[in-house]
């Protein structure tokens, strides 16, 4: 019984060892990337039906070539490349004198945070917009004499407290947030978007667009007050572009003029804002 065992695992042995060999055998030609005849007359590669190409060579497919277009990688529209923007803004908030609450706000700062989409035509020299971005404004009062004067408001937070007939308060300072959305247009006075060039780039643009939030009034003889805003606005700007790899970074200046509406101080008093931004911008093209 055990010869028979021993003889069997000689066996198996035996018969791995020999399919071992056959497997490291080099005697077979190896599979060759070229051959005499690798084109058609045409000078494109003709391989037969199993993927083989004249000649005996075996031809590579997409997936394993990964072959990539000169320029951006990015997807394409229906007559041109998609673009897409990360950015920061930072600068002046200029309120104008049209209605009293306004006038007597400090000129301020307005921070933005954003991302746009372009959609470039053929060839790369204009592009529709899209933009989302969110942006928060900060002004601060001089003049905090109360003119204002508020009906039927409660001494206390969250609706709590005794109601006031009335209060007097004056603007000590305002800070506002928005969700912005706009669109518009971009044209490239020099260069193109063609981010496979190392030219710098030098565009210019519009847009148009609406914005949605809240804001938060500081007032003197009273607790703060807060509302929800809206309001429109409409920009031009001129950006630099600086290709790099498949990114181009930006530096640019925009300026814009936005209207807001809002009841922070009752319906009795105008509580608008109007106001002209000027902003500095650092992003990134991709």
């Amino acid at each position: 019984m055990n010869m028979k065992r021993v003889s069997l695992g000689s066996l198996v042995v035996t018969l791995l060892c020999w399919g071992g060999v056959r497997a490291d055998d080099t005697s077979a030609p190896p599979i060759s990337m070229s051959g005499p005849s690798l084109s058609t007359p045409g000078g494109d590669l003709a391989p037969s039906v199993d993927g083989t190409l004249p000649g005996g060579g075996v031809r590579t497919s997409n997936w394993m070539a990964y072959p990539r277009c000169a320029g951006c990688c990015g997807p394409v529209g229906a007559n041109g490349p998609i673009g897409y923007e990360v950015y920061i803004r930072n600068g002046f908030n200029f309120p104008l004198g049209g209605n009293p609450f306004g006038a007597r706000l400090n000129t301020g700062w307005d921070v933005d945070v954003g991302a746009r989409t372009l959609f470039f035509n053929p060839e790369l020299d204009a592009a529709w917009t899209v933009d989302l971005s969110i942006s928060n404004v900060h002004n601060s009062s001089n003049d905090r004499t109360p003119r204002y004067r508020l009906l039927n408001v409660r001494d206390g937070a969250n609706g709590g407290g005794a109601v006031v007939p009335f209060v007097d308060v004056g603007v000590r300072d305002l800070n506002r947030t928005y969700v912005n959305v706009a669109g518009g247009r971009e044209w490239y006075l020099w260069g193109c978007a063609d981010c496979g060039k190392p030219d710098v780039n030098w565009r210019v643009g519009f847009d148009l667009g609406g914005r949605y939030g809240t804001e938060k009034l500081e007032v003197t003889n009273f607790r703060h007050r807060t509302d929800v805003i809206a309001g429109s606005f409409g920009s031009i700007h001129t950006d630099l572009e600086i290709p790099w790899r498949c990114c181009i970074f930006q530096a640019g200046i925009r300026g814009e003029y936005g209207y807001t509406w809002g009841d922070v101080l009752q319906r009795q008093h105008d509580g608008d804002v109007q106001d002209i931004n000027l902003l500095f911008t650092l992003g990134t093209r991709f």
